[in-house]
């Protein structure tokens, strides 16, 4: 019937969501990583918001810094540093003080949030000064879009967000950030 195509349909997708939820997190980006390094302070107390599996916590925590992560999903890769080092909880309810952080990195998570304005409040009221923020670049003037070719995050059905650089701009500045500097991490050829 419909209605089992449709739950079969369901099942697949919520499967597909499970094994791309293994994998988020696992890696640290060079030009992320860089930002961190030339923005954050060593001594700097720093919240990684929807950490995945918590590479970025694990590899600044080796580096001394003081540093927590959070994300909406449990993974059993954070072993022993759960709930001590990385937290399950939702990005729109932090349950950290007011400016408890210096620094907050928020690395490909935002587009995944039902309600950024509050997750980007929220890592407001928790950081004195510093947000380190990358989100997928949903500018259609690629070369992939000319050849009738998608970037992954058009078709990933948990983004509920798609930005371009000027929508990212005026979402930050219409939740109080300042900007300090934007850039690509990744450019596609034209």
């Amino acid at each position: 019937s419909e209605m089992d195509q449709k739950c079969r349909k369901e099942k697949s997708f919520q499967k597909k969501q499970n094994l791309l939820l293994d994998e988020w997190g696992i890696d640290i980006e060079p030009h992320r990583f860089k930002a961190v390094l030339d923005f954050v302070l060593t001594n700097s107390r720093i919240l990684d918001v929807g950490a995945g599996q918590g590479a970025y916590v694990r590899k600044l925590l080796g580096l001394g810094y003081d540093i927590v992560g959070i994300d909406s999903h449990a993974y059993t890769a954070w072993g022993e540093l759960y709930e001590k080092y990385l937290f399950k909880c939702n990005a729109d309810c932090l349950p950290f003080q007011d400016n408890q952080f210096d620094a907050t990195l928020c690395f490909e998570c935002l587009e995944h949030c039902h309600n950024p304005e509050e997750v980007l409040l929220e890592i407001l009221r928790c950081t004195k000064s510093t947000l380190i923020l990358s989100v997928p670049n949903c500018d259609l003037s690629n070369s992939l879009y000319k050849h009738s070719l998608a970037l992954a995050h058009w078709t990933d059905r948990s983004h509920c967000n798609f930005y371009t650089e000027e929508k990212i701009r005026s979402l930050l500045h219409c939740c109080h950030y300042d900007i300090i500097s934007m850039s690509h991490c990744f450019q596609v050829p034209l």
